[in-house]
């Protein structure tokens, strides 16, 4: 089995910090394969100019502004999904983020900052999309791990925390979907030449330094990672189900 152009056809996908980087790469592929899109974000500006960017090439697709660590605001975007689409057939949790800092350093309203954006929000919106998905018996939902989640950094013990919590959870509700018909994975991207990655470098060189000690000597681009979430909500991944697919250009081997 071939991955189609028009494997996605008419389904609904929702992307969780569509907006920009990942997420945005993510919509452009989903796109591409004939799915319509729900664009959920705090960055409004941003999650606008990627709807124009997307409905310019011809997709359907819509903007749901939304904090993505508050119940509320996640449920209000789902009613708004279900009503402006009739359905919802697939879920990418993209939305995330760190801080650099030793233990040391970290507030206690830092640890639940990232906890809250890079965990929680995966399991708000899984909690929102799933009774839907079990009365139909069928969906994918793919969650952004990271390789930080199996191969910690210093000073970014919340993050790793969160990450490392991504693939439990993950792999938890994968079994207790699966005689619903619903698949869960996850996606653990390396370094990633996003936006944020780019900026927090103080100089091309210095990124490249970076590069040259991943075995593949260059960074992850964004449509790297967005290609194994589309591929893991395709009928290609049907039998996969649990499994966590890093993506770091062989810089970690699990």
């Amino acid at each position: 089995m071939a991955l189609q152009l028009n494997d996605f056809d008419q389904q609904v996908v929702m992307i969780s910090g569509g907006a920009m980087g990942i997420g945005r790469a993510t919509a452009r592929l989903f796109a591409q394969r004939g799915a319509r899109l729900a664009i959920l974000d705090i960055k409004e500006e941003e999650g606008r100019q990627c709807v124009d960017e997307l409905k310019s090439a011809g997709a359907q697709v819509r903007f749901y502004p939304c904090d993505l660590t508050r119940r509320a605001d996640i449920e209000k975007a789902v009613e708004g999904i279900l009503r402006d689409f009739g359905r919802l057939d697939a879920l990418a949790n993209i939305a995330g983020g760190s801080k650099l800092a030793p233990i040391w350093e970290l507030t206690e309203a830092d640890w639940d900052a990232q906890l809250n954006l890079n965990l929680k929000s995966a399991f708000l919106c899984c909690r929102t999309v799933i009774p839907h998905m079990m009365v139909r018996k069928s969906g994918s939902i793919v969650n952004l791990s990271s390789g930080q989640g199996a191969a910690p950094a210093p000073g970014r013990s919340p993050y790793s925390a969160a990450k490392a919590g991504i693939i439990g959870f993950t792999r938890t509700i994968a079994m207790e979907l699966a005689s619903y018909g619903v698949r869960v994975n996850a996606v653990a991207p390396g370094a990633t030449r996003t936006e944020r990655a780019v900026a927090f470098f103080k100089t091309p060189e210095e990124m490249q330094k970076q590069a040259a000690t991943i075995p593949l000597g260059k960074f992850a681009e964004p449509e790297d990672i967005g290609n194994a979430v589309v591929f893991l909500s395709s009928p290609m991944a049907r039998h996969m189900t649990g499994q966590t697919l890093f993506v770091n250009g062989g810089n970690f081997m699990p």
